[in-house]
């Protein structure tokens, strides 16, 4: 056995009840507490990725229903949203590998509904079952009060609580739930620190000084004699690549300098390169992004091009704004810098000569701009028009999308045009994504609303298509050593707050 681990043997309250199946639990030290603690009932843990959490709120599950079969267990999610990617797809995978008739009819031995908000043991040995409940509506409000399971509750699990608006709401939870424990029962909260300004790192600093909690704190190194070869090589080429995230991400650090930055994976002198230190690729695609601009909003065009070898690089980038402008411009308006500027492309690059197909992708919500887009096609004298296939992009998982522009960054399988001192147009070069890039920050966990960002989206707009496929085109052939399209994707899934 590990230093890191230690073996618990399952043992049950009340032997006349048969236990379903025989398991050892192997316990990082770390997480010993949980199972061994009989001072307290209340424990909070907060962890980085790939920390053995899970697995042990799996095997707890299954303690608790072996040591009280007469008991429920209630697991708690921010929104009903959430409940689909909880921890119950875990507990199912366990009682199947375990060998057990798992289900969705209630027939199976282990029932499972397809709402997969309950767990129904029909051994006959057992009363109690698991329950999962929303905490919160989609507006915010309290669903928790007055919910009742059938019997007195042995463990109360709440999953992701930094998801949830604020302190209030799990505060709320706890009450309803205290009131229908039985003797034992123990509260278990999960969250995971986001930046120093959320309300999770102040509350969970909170507890962790409060002597009725139990707080526990754990990392990847805690069980890292337990994790396989793969996965620590993963981890290792994680931390070369972005050392900032790594500490934000693996191991919770939110005193990380640049914790609450968006995309401290940029950096000028690696990813934005004047046109002399570009290597000299082919371009076989080319995809567009528009941020149809509103209000006050900037107007930007940001071309991605796709090279031969599978990477990216963003061209010159044609950026409107109101603000500097003094006037919004109207959609037939925008269309005419969007003719001049694929002109302008066209005559620097070839793309109708070379038969260069080319993706505009243009944010979903904005039906007049598209539709004024697809009229310019019609009309325009430009032949480029003719390599053109205008799509609506409806991707919109922020933190997914953001997640993949962190991993393209941080595996510098991107770079960004640097058009020297003019823009295409001869105007002064404002460096916009450049800017943006740099300026974006987290509030409470989501991006900073009054940070402009309209150029990251038209980079957004640009850039997913290529790495999802979201549009369902064909590819030509991708070089995955520099490419690393699989690697930008399996990130894109760690970088989500």
């Amino acid at each position: 056995m590990s230093d890191e681990a230690l073996s618990v043997g399952i043992t049950r309250e009340e032997p006349k009840h048969q236990a379903i199946g025989t398991y050892e639990i192997v316990i990082p030290k770390v997480y010993a507490p949980i199972f061994t603690d009989k001072e307290h009932n209340k424990f909070l843990l907060s962890s980085g990725r790939l920390s053995g959490k899970t697995s042990i709120l799996v095997d707890l599950i299954y303690a608790t229903i072996n040591a009280k079969p007469d008991n429920d267990i209630v697991l708690l999610q921010a929104t009903s949203a959430e409940i689909k990617d909880s921890i119950i797809n875990e507990i199912e995978a366990f009682f199947r590998n375990k060998g057990f008739d798992v289900g969705d009819k209630p027939t199976n031995e282990i029932y499972i509904p397809k709402s997969k908000d309950r767990v129904i043991f029909n051994d006959g040995a057992h009363k109690g079952g698991i329950y999962i409940f929303p905490i919160t509506d989609s507006k915010g409000g309290q669903r928790a009060r007055g919910i009742k399971t059938p019997h007195p509750l042995s463990l109360v699990l709440f999953e992701e609580i930094q998801k949830n608006k604020d302190s209030n709401v799990v505060e709320q939870a706890l009450i309803t739930f205290i009131r229908q424990t039985s003797n034992d029962c123990k509260f278990v909260l999960v969250g995971n620190n986001e930046t120093l300004g959320h309300w999770f790192t102040r509350w969970s600093a909170k507890k962790r000084k409060d002597p009725t909690w139990v707080y526990i704190y754990a990392n990847c190194y805690d069980i890292w004699t337990l994790l396989s070869e793969e996965t620590k090589k993963y981890i290792e080429d994680f931390k070369a690549s972005d050392p900032v995230e790594f500490r934000r991400i693996y191991l919770g650090d939110v005193k990380a300098t640049v914790s609450n930055k968006v995309f401290p994976q940029f950096v000028r002198s690696i990813h934005y390169k004047l046109r002399k230190d570009l290597p000299n690729k082919t371009i076989v695609r080319l995809f567009i992004g528009i941020d149809h601009a509103t209000a006050n909003d900037k107007f930007a065009v940001v071309p991605v091009a796709i090279l031969t070898d599978g990477t990216c690089c963003v061209l010159e980038t044609c950026v409107n704004d109101p603000q500097e402008t003094q006037r919004a411009l109207a959609p037939t308006e925008q269309c005419e810098i969007l003719d001049e500027f694929l002109e302008f492309l066209d005559r620097q690059y070839g793309f109708y000569y070379n038969m260069t197909k080319i993706v505009i992708s243009i944010d979903g919500a904005a039906s007049p701009f598209i539709a004024q887009v697809r009229h310019t096609k019609h009309i325009s004298h430009n032949k480029i028009w003719r390599n053109i296939i205008i799509k609506k992009f409806t991707m919109k998982k922020k933190d997914y999308n953001m997640g993949l522009i962190k991993s393209a960054l941080a595996l510098k399988v991107i770079t960004i045009l640097n058009e020297g001192k003019y823009e295409w147009d001869g105007t002064r070069n404002h460096h916009w994504l450049c800017h943006e890039l740099e300026a974006q920050t987290y509030k409470n966990g989501k991006l900073d609303p009054a940070i402009p960002n309209d150029v990251v989206d038209g980079l957004e707009y640009g850039l997913i298509p290529y790495y999802t496929n979201c549009y369902n085109l064909s590819w030509p052939t991708r070089n995955e050593d520099n490419s690393k399209v699989s690697e930008v994707l399996k990130r894109a899934e760690v970088y989500k707050k």
